[in-house]
Parts: C-alpha cells; sequence; structure tokens
C-alpha cells in the first residue's frame, strides 16, 4: 500500500482485511511484551476508525500506548485513520497523540 489513492480504490471488504492482518500481527507483540490481548473487531469506513476488542483474558488493560505502533503502521496506509478501543461494552476513541 504505498499511497492514500491505493487504499481509496480497495474495496471495504479488502480494506478490512488489510487491517484485520495489521491487527492479528501487532496483537501478537502486544500479548508477549504487555500480557494483554486484542483483536480485530471492525473498520467504520465513515468514521475512519479501526476497531479493536479488548479480549476477557487479558492480563493487563489494554492502553493506547501499546497500540502506538499498529496505529503508526494504519496511518502509514492513509494518515486519517485511528484505534479505537472497544472494551466490556465501552467505546473509546484515540485522541491523535501518536
Amino acid at each position: 500500500m504505498s499511497n492514500k489513492k491505493d487504499w481509496e480504490c480497495l474495496t471495504y471488504k479488502k480494506k478490512s482485511q488489510k487491517l484485520e492482518d495489521l491487527c492479528r500481527e501487532e496483537s501478537a507483540i502486544v500479548s508477549l511484551q504487555h500480557d494483554s490481548e486484542f483483536a480485530f473487531d471492525h473498520y467504520d469506513s465513515g468514521l475512519n476508525v479501526v476497531y479493536v476488542l479488548e479480549l476477557e483474558i487479558s492480563g493487563n488493560p489494554l492502553t493506547f500506548e501499546m497500540l502506538k505502533d499498529l496505529q503508526k503502521d494504519i496511518q502509514k496506509i492513509n494518515s486519517q485513520l485511528l484505534v479505537g478501543i472497544l472494551s466490556s461494552g465501552e467505546e473509546v476513541l484515540g485522541h491523535g497523540e501518536y
């Protein structure tokens, strides 16, 4: 994915798959480094938010600090994309501090 134009040409399904793959890769790293578990939940193309779901098996609460590398990776695809964390029925959006 070299630029925003390439991203815009993809179908929603392909965008979601690419984001899910990035989340899966980063989830393994976060699990090892922070004992926190998450998974891709969904991509909201209207809000430009990639939602991850904190899993109940997490040893530690998931934080945006733990997701900073994921945020950087998705912003390489499209600088307007943000990460949101879903946890216990709550929705928390990132505030672009990355």
